[in-house]
């Protein structure tokens, strides 16, 4: 039996109060997020906390039973296209506040066409003694609460809140990986010249180390590769790419192998 339905074959209902029981065989906190893993896995592109802490992340706590939910919905999935490849990550986390078998809550996932990241449970560890259900926030890659609405309709103040702080929270997501994620800071340096010409001064001096690297544009061109299949959902390309990554690590250098070791997690198996 995979994983994933074992896990939620063992949650028959989607309490809230048996969901928010700290028991090791259902629960993960790996570097700084809660549940970030394969047996808690619903839908959509595969997440891996070490990426989620190298950059900006968008949290929507739901579930199907939430007021108003279907409007949010469609009006996250929107937002999260249109920033699509900014290195803003728009995560939706399924937080059982009725009880629904699991064939209830991907029906649900199926039929509102939510195209972001879906884990049941999903959260950051600064939020996890936080039992409130309806739900919308914004981390840093240092695991911060960088923003939160009241509920998690409030789509129009996350949209002005991101586009307000767009450039200094691509900053940050790019410092913050420049040291250990050479190629994914380099992707972003270079999409942020190319979008904030009139800001590209204040990522120069990353920007220019890291394109003087080898193995970091070696590493940035299999991430750009790998966020395209990503978005695309192209499980050709995916392949293609994780016996390019495969081989590269055997051979890589070891600053290189948590960010190898990141991009393999983010394809899965």
């Amino acid at each position: 039996m995979p994983l994933v339905i074992a896990c939620l074959m063992s949650l028959t209902l989607f309490g809230e109060e048996e969901f928010y029981t700290d028991n090791p065989s259902n629960r993960v906190v790996k570097t700084g997020w809660v549940n970030i893993d394969r047996s808690h896995y619903l839908a959509g592109p595969i997440e891996a906390p070490e990426h989620l802490n190298s950059g900006i992340t968008v949290v929507q706590k739901l579930c199907m039973v939430c007021p108003k939910v279907e409007d949010a919905i469609k009006d996250y999935s929107s937002l999260a296209a249109k920033f699509s490849g900014s290195g803003i990550t728009f995560l939706t986390s399924y937080v059982p506040e009725a009880p629904h078998s699991k064939e209830e809550v991907n029906e649900f996932i199926k039929r509102k066409a939510i195209k972001t990241s879906v884990y049941l449970g999903a959260m950051a560890e600064a939020q996890k003694k936080n039992r409130k259900h309806r739900q919308l926030y914004v981390v840093g890659p240092s695991g911060e609460i960088l923003w939160s609405a009241k509920d998690n309709t409030e789509i129009d103040k996350l949209a002005k809140k991101l586009a307000s702080n767009q450039v200094e929270w691509t900053i940050r997501s790019i410092e913050a990986a420049a040291d250990s994620k050479s190629g994914l800071a380099l992707m972003l340096a270079r999409r942020f010249k190319n979008s904030n010409p009139n800001e590209a001064s204040r990522t120069k001096e990353i920007l220019n180390r890291l394109q003087a690297s080898p193995s970091a544009r070696q590493l940035a061109d299999l991430e750009e590769k790998l966020d395209g299949a990503r978005r695309k959902s192209d499980k050709k390309e995916l392949l293609n790419l994780k016996s390019k990554i495969e081989r590269l690590a055997k051979t890589c250098a070891d600053e290189s192998k948590d960010e190898i070791e990141m991009m393999l997690e983010l394809i899965g198996e």
